[in-house]
């Protein structure tokens, strides 16, 4: 009925007004995704491209290159970037295609640099993997066939020619070349990926065509939430080449209308929800999106609309002064949120590689083990919509990096003015989505250049030092946040991550950080239970993939051999480190496949510490994101997925780590404390049981009584010496087991070794599986009668998918796994597993 009125209204406006304008066409859009060509410039065109896409992809697509990233880390391919390639398409413009007044094309995205033509005329040149580009282009078609050209330069060349004209020197984490153009800066390589810097178009190329007046953007705004009503606001931003007495706008019961004037207008139109339902990150309620249709009426016709999405939900930063020192935590619809999350990096060295169900898959594998928030790193790309969408339907907050990461940047106008064009789009792009929940200016650049010896590396003199320091400070204290206040105004914005750098105890007490004590200051990983920040935005282990997938990608015609391996290494603190990080848990071993084996269960252990350490202290820690969820290559890597969607051991175990309710133990010494701690709204309560076991399942002691805990609260429910609680036996040989019911159901559990797992005796592995098909899943019933440490299952079978994996299986009681796309036949023939044991001394 509501609609119905609103057109009776639009209808008579139209009449009343007299109609004086002309009818303007309602804008089309016409891909132009097919039929491309490519040649090194100068060749012929004759190879067929595909776009969006890359220059490397569509040279291993029609094999006139190899992909060389593992068997010499792409150094082969390095003269594809310093090249200058030709891509050439045509369309036709019939009469009608004339009778629009505007003709415009665009480009969604150019890597890097690109000049573009048609019938032979330059149209634009592009400068900026990060923008969109549209132009005007009706003055150069013709009826019939017309000819598109894209001339793709050589970013490689170009970077070197300003660094070459830049006076002074600019540090960088990684290649120097990447900070003087706008481009992916992990493609000239980073300490867990080789250097791929690619080429190509790499975003849809479309036309679109209107009659002069087009719909640009619409923003939403939350104005008040009330128990029966949210009234919220669509900000249109309209572009014209003439000057219109009757528009209008519509949107949901809203509607408003206005004067056109020659040039960008804007309209404002307010509109309520009634019994509005609150959008909650994942783990604290639903996920209620609300579907928009924004449109321009022009003398009552519908010229152009823009679709978009949002959740009613309001989100905030905090950060205030405390007994402790500054706080960092986010509160979303007036609830503090412990963050549970991971930082994410692009994945693939060829973008355009990636399939949407590469992504949704990876959100999905966040989401399900509990994490409620995802930092899009700053040395990576910002993502496609379709990622952002999803994003909102899953719960997932999303933490924005500006494309800035570990390097100090030009200040000329020409750079400035190309950011400031490139964050104006990211922004308008992704600020209806209700899983954005900040803005960050770039990764460990302050950091960096405050701690990293920078200026005595680079010889950097006092008078370029302050030149550097300005210009930093102009782009993430002035440019970037006055426009995030001009078109986002209300989202939280920090300038960098980390805020507090980890060099310092007392800085602990402040803000962000990024706690690489562990790995590259070689602490032991039991730092993690002491070194607490208020928010932990970056840290973590290395792990190499599991053996099969290195063998999979293995250039050696015989095994894996020392180099691949050490290929796979980008690390400059290596495999030594790794390795002495291995066997101060597990003891010595040999062979690579023990490496990667072992290495993943260091990965876990040293995540299980961190998080545990991290939730024990919530309300003064209010998050932690590890670095890094995933991966662009299978190489050694902090990721705690590979690039297939295989999960690593400590994935598995984050279902554990962010679950809503944990329970854990901590010995210090003598001592074992048990922790118990909530993200529930209500909090948690049931009872308690401790219970010492030895390895072959025999009991030997109970204790139980109920507890409760609140809402982010960890509480100590059990605290005991080790010495009274094993009664004389040997700590080697016997395990805590922990474990909240409610109501017979079971709450919580883990278990609790007293020593090191190279300390433990462990017996030959014993085990038994019953295999039982369910629909097209199977039903692994796992039995044992002696405890096997760390049972990892695999098969052949690339698309199976286990539901659990490195666990420990424990005498009598049996484990029930489901694995999906297979049969019991398949799985039957393809099944191996291992486990852990210490190696004999």
């Amino acid at each position: 009925m509501k609609r119905w009125c609103l057109y009776g209204v639009l209808f008579w406006v139209c009449i009343l007004s007299g109609c004086a304008d002309k009818v303007i066409s309602t804008v089309k859009h016409i891909p132009l995704n097919k039929t491309w060509q490519y040649a090194l410039s100068g060749n012929e065109l004759q190879n067929t491209a595909v776009v969006p896409g890359m220059v490397q992809a569509d040279l291993f697509r029609n094999k006139t290159a190899k992909n060389t990233l593992y068997s010499d880390n792409g150094k082969s391919l390095q003269w594809i970037a310093e090249s200058e390639w030709e891509y050439k398409t045509t369309f036709d413009a019939d009469e009608n295609f004339m009778k629009y007044q505007s003709v415009e094309l665009c480009f969604e995205g150019i890597d890097t640099y690109a000049s573009v033509f048609v019938n032979d005329s330059l149209l634009f040149q592009a400068d900026n993997m990060f923008r969109k580009w549209e132009y005007e282009m009706k003055h150069l078609i013709k009826n019939g066939s017309n000819t598109i050209k894209v001339v793709l330069h050589s970013p490689l060349k170009r970077a070197g020619q300003l660094m070459a004209t830049t006076p002074y020197k600019l540090p960088a984490g990684t290649d120097k070349l990447s900070v003087f153009i706008r481009k992916a800066p992990y493609q000239f390589g980073w300490d867990w990926m080789p250097a791929m810097v690619t080429t190509g178009i790499w975003k849809p190329v479309s036309i679109k065509l209107h009659g002069g007046v087009k719909l640009e953007n619409i923003q939403i705004r939350t104005i008040e939430i009330a128990d029966t009503c949210a009234w919220l606001s669509a900000d249109f931003e309209i572009h014209s080449n003439q000057d219109i007495t009757n528009a209008t706008v519509t949107i949901y019961d809203g509607f408003k209308q206005f004067r056109i004037k020659k040039g960008t207008n804007y309209a404002t139109v307010k509109f309520r929800i009634l019994q509005p339902e609150l959008w909650w990150p994942n783990g604290m309620g639903e996920q209620k999106l609300y579907d928009l249709t924004g449109k321009l009426f022009i003398n009552g016709y519908l010229v152009d609309s823009a679709r978009t999405s949002t959740g009613i939900r309001t989100i905030e930063l905090f950060r205030d002064e405390d007994p402790y020192g500054r706080s960092f935590y986010f509160r979303v619809n007036g609830l503090p949120v412990f963050i549970k999350g991971a930082n994410y990096v692009p994945q693939s060295g060829l973008l355009t590689d990636v399939s949407w169900n590469r992504k949704k898959a990876l959100i999905d594998d966040a989401a399900n083990v509990g994490m409620n928030m995802l930092r899009i790193w700053g040395g990576g790309v910002y993502e496609d919509d379709a990622f952002y969408d999803y994003c909102d339907k899953r719960g997932i907050l999303i933490w924005q990096d500006f494309m800035f990461a570990c390097s100090m940047y030009p200040g000329d106008s020409v750079f400035t003015n190309n950011v400031k064009e490139e964050v104006t789009q990211q922004i308008k792009r992704l600020r209806n989505h209700a899983s954005l929940a900040i803005w960050c200016g770039n990764n460990e650049s302050d950091v960096a250049w405050k701690n990293w010896g920078w200026q005595k590396e680079h010889q950097i003199n006092s008078v370029d030092s302050t030149r550097i320091v300005t210009d930093y400070k102009y782009l993430f204290e002035n440019l970037i946040p006055e426009q995030i206040s001009l078109l986002d105004d209300g989202r939280p914005y920090i300038p960098s991550s980390p805020l507090s750098n980890w060099g310092k105890p007392d800085n602990f007490n402040f803000d962000n950080m990024h706690y690489w004590g562990v790995w590259h200051g070689e602490e032991s990983i039991d730092s993690f239970r002491v070194n607490v920040p208020r928010f932990m935005s970056e840290y973590g282990m290395q792990s190499f993939p599991s053996y099969s997938t290195v063998a999979f990608n293995s250039t050696d015609s015989v095994g894996v051999r020392a180099d691949f391996i050490n290929r796979l290494q980008q690390s400059y603190k290596g495999n030594r480190l790794l390795t002495s990080y291995i066997e101060s848990r597990y003891g010595k071993f040999s062979g690579f496949e023990d490496l990667c084996f072992l290495s993943q269960l260091t990965q876990r252990d040293a995540m299980q510490i961190a998080i545990e350490s991290h939730r024990k202290n919530s309300r003064f820690c209010m998050g932690t994101m590890y670095w890094q969820l995933n991966d662009a290559w299978d190489g050694a890597s902090w990721s705690t997925i590979e690039t297939s969607g295989k999960w690593k051991a400590a994935h598995f175990k984050l279902q554990q780590l962010y679950a809503p309710n944990l329970l854990f133990a901590e010995q210090d010494g003598d001592s074992v404390k048990v922790y118990f701690q909530s993200d529930k709204i209500d909090g948690a309560a049931g009872v308690f049981k401790a219970e010492i076991f030895d390895f072959r399942g025999r009991p030997i002691s109970i204790y139980e009584r109920p507890v409760s805990t609140g809402y982010l609260v960890a509480q100590t429910i059990y605290e005991q010496s080790v010495t009274k609680l094993l009664n004389g036996l040997s700590a080697d040989s016997y395990f805590l087991k922990l474990s909240i019911t409610n109501k017979d159901s079971l709450l919580v559990e883990n278990v609790h070794y007293f020593k090191k797992p190279f300390e433990l005796k462990l017996t030959d592995a014993n085990l038994n599986i019953r295999y039982e098909q369910q629909g097209e899943n199977v039903k692994l019933i796992l039995e044992t009668s002696n405890l096997i440490k760390d049972l990892f299952l695999e098969c052949s079978i690339t698309s199976a998918v286990f539901s659990d994996n490195y666990f420990d299986l424990f005498p009598g009681k049996s484990k029930e796994l489901l694995v999906s796309n297979c049969s019991v036949e398949m799985l039957r023939k393809s099944l191996k597993w291992r486990s852990y044991r210490p190696v004999e001394k």
